[in-house]
């Protein structure tokens, strides 16, 4: 909540990695890392991490935030290659995204 909120981004990173520390498998803690990066500005350590999440298969928010990422890098193909698979597994996740001060 602190990423999407923009509230103590490095806490919120410190936050994320100690739970994933305890359980490696924390679904919600593996995309909200790549928030937390996102919203710092640290790009390619975002889209690692939502690279990993993507692994993980944890879904659209997984890829909207890469596309995200992508498209601040300047990967404008792989943006929308991610955004593309984003809208397809949750049709609303613009509007999500939205809501977190995000816009692709």
């Amino acid at each position: 909540m602190k990423a999407i909120n923009d509230v103590a981004l490095q806490s919120a990173l410190e936050d994320c990695r100690s739970a994933l520390r305890l359980d490696p498998d924390n679904r919600g803690a593996s995309e909200s890392i790549g928030m937390a990066l996102l919203k710092l500005g640290k790009l390619e350590e975002a889209r690692d991490a939502y690279s990993n999440a993507i692994a993980k298969k944890l879904g659209a928010d997984a890829y909207m935030g890469r596309a995200m990422v992508r498209a601040r890098l300047g990967d404008k193909e792989g943006a929308q290659a991610d955004a593309a698979e984003a809208r397809r597994l949750r049709p609303d996740i613009d509007d999500t995204f939205a809501e977190y001060g995000l816009k692709l």
